[in-house]
């Protein structure tokens, strides 16, 4: 893969499940589309600026977390809301959010909405400021591919992930050709950054998987793949070259784990309320921040 010169200019090899075919695009042909969150009134992309605000510094950030060097504050600034977006960026949240009408509005719903997209985008901003306390609660863990696996991706960018031995449901999401980031929603009290050497940590995990782990990520990136499956070398995307008409579903992030419903509503302020407590220099080492969901879920109702 290319590794010089602006990244959105650099050459990677796609899979098209649609058509079957392999071939090598520069990034930024990829998985865009003009105007796709522009919406009327006086600032039309005011909904694009949500995302630039943490694109800027997300290569530095990345590298940071790969490297266990990120703070509390880049951490809640960039990364969670990188992740957070993952779950309302793509064309699949147009199509998640039509479905959630038609159980209770009937099929006419959907037509109406794609005829004026401005609703559908301004719940994209709704649903990320919801899903983000969700997210910034999550467990974290950093993971590396072992041997001579190196990571593919997807149109998604994230995956359906459970952990085997706790069960818990998340997303994995690609951070480079061997490092993978899992992010597993809990509802349990869980430490999110400790005060040490004077500044806030984030808690994050590190772990390593073997080539055969490493392996069964790539087949899952593959498998829930919308269209394009996107690699380092030809090699290593024609394993799973596949032709596939109608992609496969992608489950809604309550599904995954994440809250939903009263529950996020109840406790989307907590991501503004711990930045304002990460922006602080803690007074001494050793104390922690925390959140704990489950305390009030009763009161938050489903």
């Amino acid at each position: 893969m290319d590794a010089t010169g602006a990244r959105r200019d650099r050459i990677v090899w796609v899979v098209d499940k649609r058509e079957g075919r392999v071939f090598s695009t520069a990034v930024a042909n990829l998985c865009a589309e003009r105007d796709f969150y522009t919406v009327a009134g006086d600032d039309p992309r005011i909904i694009d600026k949500m995302w630039s605000g943490y694109e800027s510094g997300l290569s530095g950030a990345i590298d940071d977390l790969i490297a266990a060097k990120v703070d509390a504050m880049t951490w809640a600034a960039t990364l969670v809301p990188f992740v957070t977006a993952l779950l309302v960026r793509g064309r699949d949240f147009a199509k998640r959010f039509e479905s959630r009408f038609i159980v209770s509005l009937g099929t006419g719903i959907p037509p109406l909405l794609r005829e004026g997209p401005d609703n559908t985008n301004w719940a994209r901003l709704m649903e990320m400021q919801r899903l983000r306390a969700s997210v910034l609660g999550a467990r974290w863990t950093v993971i590396e591919v072992a041997g001579s696996t190196q990571l593919i991706t997807n149109d998604l960018g994230f995956n359906a992930h459970i952990e085997p031995k706790s069960q818990y449901r998340g997303i994995v999401v690609p951070l480079g050709l061997h490092h993978a980031l899992t992010v597993l929603p809990t509802k349990e009290r869980h430490v999110v950054a400790t005060a040490k050497n004077g500044a806030w940590i984030p808690n994050i995990s590190y772990a390593r998987l073997d080539d055969d782990q490493s392996e069964g990520i790539n087949k899952c990136f593959s498998i829930s793949a919308q269209r394009f499956i996107i690699g380092p070398t030809e090699e290593v995307v024609s394993r799973y070259r596949r032709q596939q008409e109608v992609p496969p579903g992608v489950p809604e992030p309550g599904a995954l784990g994440f809250m939903s419903g009263r529950m996020a509503r109840q406790y989307e302020h907590v991501y503004l309320n711990l930045m304002s407590k990460m922006a602080v220099t803690p007074p001494e080492d050793g104390l922690f921040l925390y959140v704990d969901y489950k305390r009030n879920m009763k009161a938050a109702g489903p």
